[in-house]
């Protein structure tokens, strides 16, 4: 009986330390076959999986980016607003925003009402400033004669 049990426990030591080996050169040669991968190699199985590859500068296009080009854009969308307002007669509106309205629906709001010409322009204005998030529920006084920076400033009740 006790040269079974010493077989069947040698074999069991046997058999992990083989599994062992095969399990570890197993790992090995995944990962060296993926560092033979060539960057196209590995754009096609990303793309074929599902995944966009974006280089650096593609995915900074589509981010709202705080460099100095968001600042020019800003300044650029405020002026051709305040442009756009000193044509017209001035329109006063009451804006009452409440809970769950977001900048794009206060936005288009705004322009039917005659106090914004462009809807997008303002809600690309709240969204590079940072001000989309910090509006605040209330009822404010709003003007046609009023820049962008003056009706964000208002609606977020001067956050910055």
């Amino acid at each position: 009986m006790r040269i079974i049990l010493q077989s069947f426990s040698l074999g069991i030591l046997f058999s992990t330390i083989l599994l062992s080996v095969l399990y570890l050169n197993e790992g090995k040669n995944n990962i060296q076959q993926v560092g033979k991968m060539t960057q196209s190699e590995m754009k096609a199985e990303l793309e074929e999986h599902g995944f966009f590859v974006l280089t650096s500068e593609q995915y900074e296009q589509i981010q709202w980016p705080e460099s100095s080009n968001n600042e020019k854009d800003v300044n650029e969308i405020s002026s051709s607003n305040k442009e756009n307002t000193t044509t017209q007669e001035s329109v006063i509106y009451l804006l009452q925003i409440e809970n769950g309205m977001n900048s794009e629906f206060i936005s288009k709001l705004l322009e039917e009402e005659d106090i914004i010409q462009n809807s997008k322009e303002l809600d690309k204005y709240l969204q590079k400033t940072g001000l989309s998030t910090k509006i605040q529920i209330g009822s404010y006084e709003l003007s046609s004669k009023m820049t962008f920076e003056e009706i964000a400033r208002t609606i977020t009740k001067n956050m910055e």
